[in-house]
């Protein structure tokens, strides 16, 4: 089965294809925004924009693991990253984590996910 990767920079690529999984990008955000995208400064439109460069959707994650740089923000953060996911029956499996494991000490939160094609 061929692996092609899409948008290939200097580091890494901003997807992954497999067979019929998708593995975009990860989305971060450095700076707090009140406003459409949250009080944490996700923007779900972001995640969205990656699944379908990768060729996938929304309906179609799998799993999601959501890193944040304070854990005293998780209930902000759930009312962002629930519009991420599909309907109520298309909700990923997810993953929660906290500090240290941002790809950028600046960013607020960073979003990941695994999706079918």
């Amino acid at each position: 089965m061929s692996i092609t990767r899409l948008s290939v920079g200097a580091r890494l690529s901003g997807a992954v294809v497999h067979g019929d999984t998708a593995l975009p990008r990860g989305a971060g955000r450095r700076r707090r925004h009140r406003g459409r995208e949250g009080p944490d400064g996700a923007d779900p439109q972001e995640v969205r924009r990656a699944l379908s460069a990768a060729g996938s959707s929304k309906a179609k994650l799998l799993s999601a693991t959501v890193w944040l740089a304070n854990m005293g923000s998780y209930d902000e953060m759930n009312a962002v990253v629930g519009r991420v996911g599909g309907s109520q029956r298309q909700k990923p499996a997810r993953g929660d984590g906290g500090g240290h494991w941002l790809a950028n000490p600046k960013f607020l939160v960073e979003i990941a996910g695994v999706a079918a094609r």
